[in-house]
Order: structure tokens, then C-alpha cells, then sequence
């Protein structure tokens, strides 16, 4: 019977098309894809022809990872003359000269034309990626994943035909930008949680899309300069603390997508962003005398956008609004709130520069302990806000608080071309309040006959 079982088996995998074989065995590991070899001289040849190798030592010992040293140079030397889409290595534990034979496995992996490495190494202190994989022609995807105090050390000569460098919890040595601006095929570069110098400069003519994202550096103050001819999407965020205050020099003149959050001291752009329809802002400010300065400045070269996310905390220091743009291509606008008391005045001035809005969105509200000003239907109607008269679409989280309603209670009243007005009620709001504030919303004059009221818990 069991010889009949794993006959049926191996009948099964003889029946399918090789290229969903590989697939099923692509979620294997090395060692159970070697014994599956053994089965039969079908399943030797899927093995020996599958495209994606996956290494997992855990924390193996350094006798143990000799042996499979032996064992998998025998094995992919058998599978050089098939190509190899993915090669990826795991280990867990620190093994001395372990990133000697990951080194070897990268280099036979590179001889089967490997396109896309995937090394991650949680407790290794140092790992050197080989000199020799420079030369290789086929590489496109490179990614890297270790610890916060794991040194990546780099070939100092540049990957010819690397298109896609994704690096995570790492540290950089100090001329590691320059490793990147002689790349002269990168199109891509997703940077999280990467230790290196206080200065990044990327000069690059083939780069498309960067992300850094909670870069570690050891000073207060982070220089960013970016210049990039091809650039489309630019995300340079950082959540947590303690943060460095960035300083940001950008010539990206095909930018189409723009993303900033942090603290930040400085802002230029050289030249326009023209291509520019998407951007979401969530910078904050040291200094309050300098924050309209930057501010002012960031709007002067985002202005073509059609659509922009921005936090409450980035417009709390706009008091001249004449000084900055008007966004006339902008048809939609979302406000992150960080409470409920949003700096109203500020996010007046910026809805003046908005005339043809259609879709407002305001996000994040929580409910706060005192509401320091009062802002009336009758206030807002006093602003005569050109954007309401163009507003298809309105999305609120609210917390029930007065300010909220009175400004609900303004755009029912006075946008005549509105369709969908979406309240998202916060879960701290009890039942009956719920039903309360739904009641009271519902009897709003409407100036809009055709627009309709819908009503959730925001979970």
C-alpha cells in the first residue's frame, strides 16, 4: 500500500505542467527539496530545474553548516546549467565563518544566472557580500535584512545590472551613497530602518522610485540630497522616535507621486515639478519661526497636484496665505488630524487656496478634554469658501464634538453639488450618542437634492 501511495505521488507531479510543479516546490526548503529529488528521476529533474533555491539554517552549528556546505555545493553544481529566477538564504543565529559559505552559495547561485537574492541574517554582527557578484550579468533584485547593528559591507566595485535594492535593518559604511550613484542601472531603492552617515547624496540617471524610511543616523540633523532625472515616486518618511531633523535638497523634475513625513529644518526644490498629482505632507517643525518658511516652500513646488494628504500639525503656522500658491489643479484634499481641535484658521487659509475641490477627507479625529474655540455654521459661512460650491464628496471621522457638527451642519447647507456625505463615527462614541448625532445631522438643511447620508462606526 505505501509503495502504491507513493507511486500515486509521484504520478501526480508527473501529470502536471513542470511550471506549476515548480511553483509547489517553491514553498519547500533546501533540504526537503533535496530528499524529494530522490523519489524519482522525474522529481530529480523538477529539482534540478527549479527556479527558485530557498536556504533555511536557522541556527545550525558550524559543524553542521560544513556538511551542508558539501552537500549544497554538490547540489547546485548539478542545476548550473538551469537558471535560476530567486535565491534566497535565511539564517538566525551567528555562526563563525558562516557568511563565508552563504558567500560560496551566492556565487554558485550567480553561475546559474540568478536574478533576484534575498539574504536575511538576524544576529549576524558582519556580513560581506562577495566581490565576484558584481560581475554578474543577470542580478536585477537584491535585498538585505539583518539587525540594527549588523554591518552590510559592500563590493567596492558597482552592480552592472542591478535594477531593485530593497535594504532593512542594517548599517551602511560611510561611502555608501557613491555605491549607489555608480549603479547605473537602479531603478529602485527601498531603504527602512538603515544606519548610516549623517549625510545621504543620491545622484543617479536611471532611478525611479526611493524610499527611506526610519533611517538611523548619529547626529540630530540628516542631510538629504536627491538628484534624479527619472525619479516618479519619492517617499521619505520617519515614524518613530528619536528622529533625526532632515534636510531636504530635491531635483526630481519627472516626480509624479511625493510623500514627507518627520521633522524637518530645510526645503528646496530645484526646478518645477511638473509632472507632479499626487503628495502627502506630514512634516513637523523645531522651530516655529522657520515653519511657514518651509512650509511656503514645499507648497510653492507641489502646487501642480490633483491630489494632496497633509497633517494638521504641517499648517499650524500658516498665517499668510497670501504668500502661498493657489492649487488649482487640486480636486482632492485629505486632513490627518492628530486631535480634534485642528488649527481652524490654518486649515481655513489652506482651503482658500483650493477653489476647485471635489473630495474632502478628514481623518483621525480623537476625542479631546476641552475645546479651546468655538467655531459656528455662521463662522464658516463667513469665510465664503470658494471649494464648496465645487465639492462633489465629503469623508469625516468625527468624535461628536461641536466644532465637527457646525462644520457638517456648513456643508450641508451650502454645497450644492454634493452626492455623498460619509460620517465615520469614533468607537469611544456610545450607542445612544451615536443615534443622537444622526438624528440631529439628518435634520440639516440640504442644498443638495441629490446627495445622500451614510453613517459608520470607524473601527
Amino acid at each position: 500500500m505505501e509503495k502504491q501511495s507513493k507511486s500515486r505521488k509521484i504520478d501526480f507531479f508527473r501529470r502536471l505542467p513542470d511550471f506549476i510543479s515548480h511553483r509547489i516546490l517553491s514553498f519547500l526548503g533546501f533540504k526537503d527539496i533535496a530528499r524529494f529529488s530522490t523519489l524519482s528521476t522525474k522529481c530529480r529533474e523538477l529539482c534540478l530545474t527549479l527556479p527558485v533555491l530557498t536556504i533555511e539554517l536557522g541556527n545550525a552549528s558550524g559543524k553542521e553548516l560544513y556538511k551542508f556546505n558539501a552537500f549544497s555545493h554538490s547540489f547546485t553544481s548539478l542545476n548550473n546549467e538551469a537558471d535560476v529566477h530567486q535565491f534566497k538564504a535565511e539564517k538566525y543565529g551567528q555562526t563563525l565563518g558562516g557568511d563565508h559559505h552563504i558567500g560560496n552559495w551566492i556565487l554558485e547561485a550567480t553561475k546559474s544566472n540568478v536574478e533576484n537574492i534575498i539574504l536575511r541574517f538576524n544576529k549576524f554582527k558582519i556580513f560581506s557580500l562577495p566581490s565576484g557578484l558584481s560581475n554578474s550579468a543577470c542580478l536585477r533584485d537584491l535585498e538585505v535584512r539583518m539587525n540594527p547593528q549588523g554591518l552590510l559591507n559592500l563590493p567596492t566595485t558597482s552592480f552592472v545590472g542591478l535594477e531593485k535594492l530593497k535594504l532593512r535593518d542594517v548599517r551602511v559604511s560611510t561611502n555608501f551613497d557613491e555605491w549607489i550613484s555608480s549603479c547605473k542601472s537602479l531603478k529602485m531603492v527601498h531603504l527602512h530602518a538603515v544606519t548610516c552617515v549623517n549625510t545621504l547624496n543620491l545622484s543617479s540617471l536611471s532611478l525611479e522610485d526611493l524610499i527611506l524610511k526610519d533611517m538611523l543616523v548619529g547626529s540630530p540633523n540628516f542631510n538629504i540630497k536627491v538628484s534624479a532625472e527619472r525619479l516618479r515616486n519619492l517617499r521619505i518618511v520617519w515614524l518613530y522616535a528619536p528622529q533625526p531633523s532632515q534636510s531636504l535638497t530635491l531635483h526630481a523634475p519627472k516626480l509624479e507621486q511625493f510623500s514627507w513625513g518627520g521633522l524637518v529644518s530645510h526645503y528646496s526644490c530645484e526646478g518645477n515639478l511638473e509632472s507632479l498629482s499626487k503628495s502627502n505632507i506630514s512634516i513637523d517643525f523645531n522651530d516655529e519661526r522657520v515653519a511657514l518658511g518651509i512650509i511656503g516652500q514645499v507648497f510653492q513646488s507641489i502646487y501642480r497636484v490633483s491630489s494632496i494628504s497633509i497633517c494638521d500639525y504641517s499648517i499650524k503656522e500658516i498665517s499668510s496665505p497670501e504668500l502661498l500658491p493657489e492649487f488649482s489643479n487640486l480636486h482632492s484634499l485629505t486632513l490627518k488630524c492628530t486631535n480634534s481641535s485642528i488649527e481652524i484658521p490654518s486649515a481655513i487659509s489652506l482651503l482658500n487656496l483650493m477653489p476647485h475641490l471635489n473630495s474632502l477627507k478628514i481623518n483621525g479625529c480623537h476625542p479631546s478634554e476641552k475645546m479651546e474655540k468655538s467655531f459656528s455654521s455662521e463662522y464658516w459661512e463667513s469665510q465664503n469658501l470658494k471649494f464648496v460650491h465645487s465639492l462633489n464628496e465629503v469623508d469625516m471621522h468625527i468624535s461628536g464634538e461641536h466644532n465637527e457638527i457646525e462644520l457638517i451642519k456648513y456643508l450641508l447647507k451650502n454645497a450644492k453639488s454634493l452626492k455623498m456625505l460619509t460620517i465615520r463615527f469614533n468607537t469611544r462614541i456610545l450607542p445612544c450618542e451615536r443615534s443622537e448625532i444622526s438624528k440631529k445631522i439628518r435634520q440639516f438643511q440640504v442644498a443638495s437634492s441629490s446627495s445622500a447620508i451614510y453613517f459608520f462606526i470607524d473601527h
